[in-house]
């Protein structure tokens, strides 16, 4: 099964940029592994999932999950460990976030409005933001799953600049 991946970095926004597609958990945990410092080795079997996967409107996720390294005491370099953590942690360590499940913004309803989010580099919740909306609420819009409101609409063409008919012209 698919999964899609974000690292923990310090804004949702800057995450996002580092997104990446595996075609299967596996996979994903053998590429993180390998994302650590030389004096730092992890096993692939150490990258692990939090236990409790959520919906993540703001990006579109759904079965959104912590990626971990395990504890301190189930991870082979204890060393490593202590030196990348600062110290010695009895639960898992977040290091990024996966999902399951989630929108393919390539299918968006509206081909304008994912180009100008494309060209001026905006998350959707980025996006959402300046449209002054919840990221679920645009979310659910883009995906088609929602009709927008002459409010929405008038934010979404100040935001913008398009035309009406050039914005919510619907992609095939």
């Amino acid at each position: 099964m698919k999964v899609i991946y974000r690292p923990h970095r310090g804004g949702l926004d800057e995450a996002m940029k580092e997104k990446r597609v595996f075609a299967s958990f596996e996979k994903l945990q053998k590429y993180v592994s390998g994302q650590f410092p030389e004096w730092f080795r992890v096993r692939p079997c150490e990258i692990i999932p939090g236990g409790n996967p959520v919906n993540d409107e703001r990006i579109g996720w759904k079965y959104s999950d912590y990626l971990c390294i395990d504890s301190y005491e189930k991870i082979m370099d204890k060393t490593g460990y202590e030196r990348y953590f600062g110290g010695k942690y009895e639960c898992p360590q977040c290091i990024g976030m996966f999902a399951t499940k989630w929108t393919d913004y390539a299918a968006v309803k509206y081909p304008s409005i994912k180009k100008y989010m494309a060209d001026h580099n905006l998350s959707l919740r980025e996006f959402a933001r300046r449209c002054d909306m919840p990221s679920s609420t645009m979310c659910r819009l883009l995906k088609g799953d929602t009709e927008p409101y002459k409010s929405t609409i008038d934010k979404i063409l100040s935001v913008t600049g398009l035309s009406y008919e050039e914005c919510f012209r619907e992609g095939q």
